[in-house]
């Protein structure tokens, strides 16, 4: 990863049950969002940025451990996505992020409106 870069996880959206067997609210999908913002900016004095969505679905019918939806915080949900995309597949999602900076960085052309008088 680049050194100007910062790499932010967010798990929002979360799906869940209203009811499931003796459970409420049992999430059962995260969708998160991977988000890579360069000091470097653009024409415009903007960031660069890049983005990656994507979604996990857990287990169903396995409610060991469960926590309750309104104990859940960002830092358990974040773990739990992770766990379950497993290290190479974070490295590889915070890799495209990152390269879609670079390919932004190495651009020579740009596309952009023109402010006529």
């Amino acid at each position: 990863m680049a050194s100007d870069v910062t790499i932010t996880w967010t798990c929002n959206p979360l799906e869940y049950y209203v009811s499931k067997d003796d459970y409420s609210k049992v999430v059962h999908t995260v969708h998160f969002t991977v988000k890579a913002v360069s000091t470097t900016t653009d024409s415009k004095g903007n960031p660069l940025t890049g983005e990656q969505l994507g979604a996990v679905e857990f287990d169903k019918e396995n409610y060991s451990g469960f926590i309750a939806y309104d104990s859940l915080t960002h830092e358990q949900v974040l773990a739990w996505v992770q766990d379950a995309l497993g290290a190479d597949t974070v490295t590889t999602i915070e890799n495209q992020v990152n390269a879609i900076i670079s390919e932004k960085k190495a651009k020579t052309t740009i596309l952009e409106d023109k402010t006529w008088s």
